[in-house]
């Protein structure tokens, strides 16, 4: 990953970190910045069947994949 992409994708990940999310069957309102660096590294995982089973919002999986892009 280059420089560049790397910084770009940090602060799209800090960025995310700030928002208030609403989380299905939980109490928590925000996803921490390790947990969305652990989805940047494992993005194609977000995709397809898996996609279905994760735990972050729609939103946020789809701004993951868009900082991988």
């Amino acid at each position: 990953m280059s420089g560049w992409v790397a910084a770009n994708c940090s602060q799209i990940v800090r960025q995310l970190a700030q928002q208030e999310y609403a989380i299905p069957s939980s109490r928590r309102r925000y996803i921490s910045e390790k947990t969305l660096q652990a989805c940047t590294r494992g993005a194609n995982g977000l995709a397809g069947p898996y996609r279905a089973a994760s735990k972050l919002p729609e939103p946020v999986q789809l701004a993951v994949l868009a900082a991988q892009t």
